[in-house]
């Protein structure tokens, strides 16, 4: 039986070796480059970031002149980045769905949570903000969402 688009797009459950969302070994991006991945992904959960190896494959969509990629439909989506969602408690709407149908568990990224970058404060810090006033961000376990499905 050949696997839904749902189960493609969250196949990835580890960082690949240069992942720009690992804490170590990450691949260098342009300045800002990762900050404005992750304010994306954060803002828009109706969004997706596709792991660079996935997009960059003979299976990978194509990109235009201008540089605007079309999907093929067999990108998945970056493990380093549905890693640092888990870890900030952001899971976005695809994975949310895939948790609700089974395609994904909550627990597939735990491991993968030490691997990638802390994440920064929930709605962020500006310079007169002291570290009292900073709210840090929980990550969602199963054990949480269980709990937060019970009291629902």
């Amino acid at each position: 039986m050949p696997k839904l688009k749902q189960e493609n797009h969250l196949r990835l459950k580890k960082p690949c070796a240069n992942c720009p969302f690992k804490k170590e070994g990450a691949i260098e991006l342009a300045p800002g480059r990762l900050e404005g991945i992750i304010n994306d992904i954060v803002e828009n959960d109706m969004t997706t970031f596709h792991c660079h190896k996935t997009v960059h494959s003979k299976s990978g969509g194509e990109w235009d002149e201008e540089g605007n990629y079309a999907p093929s439909g067999q990108e998945s989506m970056c493990a380093g980045a549905a890693a640092y969602l888990m870890k900030i408690g952001r899971p976005t709407v695809a994975m949310r769905i895939a948790f609700a149908f089974g395609y994904a568990k909550v627990s597939d990224w735990d491991e993968a949570q030490t691997l990638v970058i802390e994440p920064l404060v929930q709605g962020g810090v500006n310079e007169s903000a002291s570290m009292e006033s900073i709210e840090f961000i929980e990550p969602i376990t199963e054990e949480k969402n269980g709990r937060e499905q019970a009291q629902h």
